[in-house]
Order: structure tokens, then C-alpha cells, then sequence
């Protein structure tokens, strides 16, 4: 099981054709495996097999389909604290399931294709962040993500010259004589050289070293979060060129927190700085309006990622909830035309193919009513 990216998200929007199911599972706490985890579960797969049943899929075909999903749903296992929900796209030969870092609402849809609508929030906090952990003795990379935290293997890499801090070099001590007054004696004084610019001026050295070695692992877009006593953080960032350097970090010891406590506290640096570049879109959409780069409406939205035109979309987060089945029970059936919300889903995936952004924003903070809005290419 892994982690839902927007890659996935578009290649699961293009395939179609036969029976598929969509399901969306909220998680309780201690899920997976909790009893009320459990009953969801239950119910969500009896209703979508009846729903596929109603497809044309034969009894043998649905029990094996649901079988395997039952399996996939079982499985699962918490990655974190962060890891709020659980997604399965299933068809008659495969079943795919992915950890979600969001709560999404109980859903299963039945169609001959999938939907991906309650996923799109999880752009907002999809991606990788590294996290530099510094003490006197070494220094560790993990890479990072909404749902966990791992160690970089750094065998093979430049990086791997520059793991060990500089050990301290034993201190120059000085002797002097000096005459005590014509008492007839001399007192011997002994004193230690002033080694501490030294030190500094070895770790700033190292450092540059880890800064030149890290280019080949972060890139240029990846978040980096630094770990460690301020004073060593502060050397840090006097020689640091990662353009996407968080300016607050996690102070202390890394080595006296856990790895869960690690990464609890860098994503919730991380995710701080995505907000603000979700903000910064809102922001920049307000600025250009009325300059014919913005497109207001989700039809034009649309039309515009189908042009190539779209270099930001902008989407309402209660757009991507379904609205509830007449029936009360969380099972739909997809038809055709397609929903509003599958054309929101076309006009993601097609900005996000053509190397467009998308932020999925508050309903307060949207600009206009529409589910959607873009930022055009100039």
C-alpha cells in the first residue's frame, strides 16, 4: 500500500471501461483494525457489491473483486498519526489501495470508471521533505513525507564523506613564567589557547561540505527542515544555498527525540509552508484579475487545461465532497453526462499533466462561488 501522489491520481482518472469500484474509507482510532473501522468497511463493501452486482458483474466476479479488497482494507497499517483514511480503486484485475494524510467522507462508487474527487484535497500535502538532523558528533538526512519519516541511505553518495562532525582538536596549553616582586620566586601560570573560533571555524567548513554534497539529494523544490541546538542550526543556515530552507526548525537534540516525535514536529513545518504557498496563489489570482490572466468558472477553468493554458488552478475544497446518495446510503452509481465533480477531477488531472499547479482552497478563502478557478499562461 502506498502513499496517494498526483501522478496516481491522473492515471487513475484516465482509465475506463468494465465495472470499477471506488471506495474511501474514513479511519477510527486504532484502525485499521478497530471494530467501528471494521463495521464501515462491512457495510461500504455489501453495498457496492450489490451495486455491482446491479452492473452486470456475475456473483462469482463480485465476490472475488470485494474479496479482494476486503484483504486490501485488512492489511493496512497505520504509517502515523497523520494517517487518517485509506482509498482502494479495485476492477475485475487489479486492486490498488493508497494511505490517505486526510479524513475523507465513507464513499463507494460503482461505474466504468474510477473517481479520485475526494482525494484532491491530498495535493495540498502531497510531496517529499528532508529533514537534516545536526549534533556535535554527526549529522543525518531522513526524507519525509505527510505519513512518514525514513533515513536516507547515503552509501555512494558525496554525502557520505561529510556524516561525521570534525572532532575537536586537544587544547594548546601555554606556560609563562612570572617574576612575583623580588620575593625571589616565580609563579608558573598555565593557560589554554582560545580554541573555540577554531571550532567554529571548522564546523562552518564542514558544513559548506554538506551543503555542496546535499545538491545531488534535495534538488531544487524540496522543503528541508534542520534539527539541533540553535547555535549549531545558526551555522548552519550562515552557509546554507537550499533555496527552500525552513526558517524555523526543531531545537534540541535530535538525538534525545524519537522518530515519531521527529517527523510529528518537521511536518508540521512543512505543512505550514504549503499553506502559505496555497495563500500566496490566492493572493497572486487577486492580483491579476481584471489583466486577462485569470479564468473564472470551472467550465473555462477547464476548457483552458485542455489548451495548456491553465499555470494555476485554484479549487474549492467543497467541491470534492460527493453529494450524499437520495438513498442515505454511501454507495453511488457514476451515469453519464459527467458530474460537476468529475469535470472538476478532468480539469485537475489535465492542468496537473501540462505542468500546471493546483491548491485546493478553503470555501472561505475561494475567490468567487465556482468550484474552480485558473491563473492562464502568459
Amino acid at each position: 500500500m502506498n502513499e496517494v501522489l498526483s501522478g496516481d491520481l491522473v492515471r487513475l482518472k484516465r482509465e475506463t471501461g468494465g465495472p470499477r469500484l471506488s471506495l474511501f474509507l474514513p479511519l477510527s482510532p486504532g484502525s485499521p483494525r478497530s471494530m467501528k473501522t471494521r463495521v464501515r468497511a462491512k457495510n461500504l463493501l455489501a453495498g457496492a457489491g450489490h451495486a455491482l452486482l446491479s452492473d452486470g458483474l456475475s456473483s462469482v466476479e463480485v465476490t472475488d473483486l470485494v474479496g479482494r479488497v476486503r484483504q486490501a482494507l485488512e492489511q493496512a497499517r497505520p504509517l502515523s498519526d497523520n494517517h487518517l483514511g485509506l482509498a482502494v480503486f479495485a476492477d475485475t484485475d487489479h486492486v490498488r489501495a493508497y494511505h490517505v494524510p486526510l479524513r475523507p467522507r465513507e464513499l463507494a462508487v460503482v461505474g466504468d470508471r474510477f473517481t479520485i474527487a475526494p482525494l484532491l484535497p491530498t495535493i495540498n500535502v502531497q510531496g517529499q521533505f528532508f529533514l537534516l538532523t545536526l549534533t556535535q558528533d554527526d549529522i543525518r538526512l531522513f526524507t519525509g513525507t505527510a505519513l512518514a519519516l525514513a533515513r536516507v541511505d547515503v552509501e555512494g553518495l558525496e554525502l557520505a564523506a561529510w556524516t561525521t562532525m570534525p572532532r575537536p582538536r586537544a587544547p594548546q596549553v601555554h606556560a609563562f613564567l612570572a617574576d612575583r616582586g623580588g620575593r625571589g620566586t616565580r609563579a608558573v601560570f598555565h593557560g589554554v589557547g582560545r580554541d573555540s573560533d577554531e571550532r567554529k571555524t571548522r564546523a562552518l567548513q564542514h558544513f559548506r561540505g554538506i551543503d555542496r554534497a546535499l545538491r545531488e539529494v534535495l534538488g531544487e523544490q524540496a522543503p528541508l527542515v534542520l534539527a539541533g541546538v540553535r547555535h549549531l542550526q545558526a551555522l548552519y543556515r550562515a552557509v546554507n544555498t537550499h533555496p527552500r530552507l525552513l526558517d524555523e526548525g526543531i531545537d534540541g537534540n535530535p538525538e534525545q527525540r524519537s522518530r515519531a516525535e521527529l517527523h510529528r514536529r518537521a511536518w508540521a513545518l512543512v505543512e505550514s509552508e504549503m499553506r502559505r504557498d496555497a495563500s500566496t496563489a490566492i493572493e497572486r489570482y487577486h492580483d491579476l484579475r481584471g489583466t486577462g490572466r485569470t479564468v473564472d468558472g470551472l467550465q473555462e477553468s477547464l476548457r483552458a487545461a485542455i489548451e495548456g493554458r491553465v499555470e494555476t488552478l485554484l479549487v474549492n475544497v467543497a467541491a470534492c465532497t460527493w453529494a450524499s446518495p437520495s438513498s442515505g446510503r454511501p454507495v453511488l452509481r457514476l451515469g453519464s453526462p459527467p458530474t460537476v465533480e468529475e469535470r472538476l477531477e478532468s480539469a485537475v488531472v489535465t492542468t496537473l499533466s501540462r505542468d500546471g499547479a493546483v491548491f485546493v482552497v478553503p470555501d472561505l478563502e475561494m475567490p468567487g462561488s465556482s468550484p474552480a478557478v485558473a491563473i492562464v499562461r502568459s
